[in-house]
């Protein structure tokens, strides 16, 4: 077993008490084993990264199929969001904005893994849809998620 597949129990743990599941409650994991939470109009991945020291990283693709003549000035408006956060990124893709970033996973808390969450899902859910109507592309979801206020959290999707 590598030290990835060590860690990724105690990782699903620290998600499955942040997300205030019961240990019986199921938690989704993708097919590339990251593990997908929405938030408002926003879906944020938590991931494993076989690092060293490996990691996890809190991401979102906060908008996608952006049209390469818009980079231009998406690029701009990306560097002015950078300037004004702390303890994330946000930067273009390929044809996407992605919005991320990383915490030791052999280390990992409740209140490290919150901070990270609540950071990357606030920021995606804040800034996709006004950077769609600037710059085009689409968002994850188009309106928010039933009852959530965009205040704390996210939602786990259907085990």
């Amino acid at each position: 077993m590598n030290r990835r597949d060590a860690l990724r129990p105690h990782v699903e743990r620290t998600v499955r008490a942040y997300l205030g599941l019961e240990a019986s409650d199921p938690l989704t994991i993708d097919a590339d084993g990251d593990i997908p939470v929405r938030r408002g109009s926003a879906l944020y991945f938590v991931s494993l990264l076989d690092h060293d020291p490996v990691l996890v990283r809190v991401w979102s693709i906060v908008l996608d199929a952006i049209d390469p003549e818009a980079y231009p000035d998406l690029l701009v408006e990306l560097n002015d969001i950078n300037a004004a956060i702390l303890a994330a990124r946000v930067y273009l893709a390929a044809d996407r904005v992605i919005a991320a970033t990383e915490l030791r996973a052999d280390t990992l808390d409740l209140a490290e893994l919150a901070f990270a969450c609540d950071s990357i899902g606030a920021l995606a859910d804040w800034i996709d849809n006004t950077l769609q109507i600037r710059f085009g592309g689409r968002v994850q979801f188009t309106g928010d998620l039933d009852g959530d206020d965009g205040d704390a959290g996210g939602s786990p999707l259907p085990g």
